[in-house]
């Protein structure tokens, strides 16, 4: 039991240590806030009135296609925006890549393609 409690501390002190590098690296590269909050919230309402109105009365629902990883909220967000206005829709994801470490390659790796058909 010892043991075990102290690779649970050395993992919670690595991870700590880990973020905290993280925390500092981020704070050296942002210094300031390129788009708000709001920002984002209003333009994701303006596209969700957009497509809904295109996209009203469709025979299937309206496949939301957010890139993975950073791309899941925004996603996530905008298909609860259309629906509210009435027009359905459900997520897939892809998952590209075309860093390594801190660097692009200047190539796209696809990593995970969507499950499900979008031919229509």
């Amino acid at each position: 039991r010892q043991s075990h409690k102290r690779k649970r501390e050395d993992a919670e002190d690595d991870a700590g240590a880990a973020c905290g590098t993280a925390q500092n690296v981020w704070s050296d590269c942002c210094k300031e806030t390129l788009v708000t909050g709001a920002q984002i919230d209003a333009r994701l309402d303006e596209l969700a009135v957009q497509i809904a109105e295109k996209h009203r009365g469709l025979p299937r629902p309206l496949v939301v296609v957010p890139i993975l990883k950073g791309g899941v909220f925004p996603g996530v967000e905008l298909v609860k925006r259309l629906g509210a206005k009435g027009c359905p829709c459900r997520l897939d994801f892809l998952w590209l890549a075309s860093y390594q470490g801190t660097s692009s390659t200047g190539n796209v790796r696809l990593l995970a393609d969507l499950q499900s058909s979008i031919e229509g």
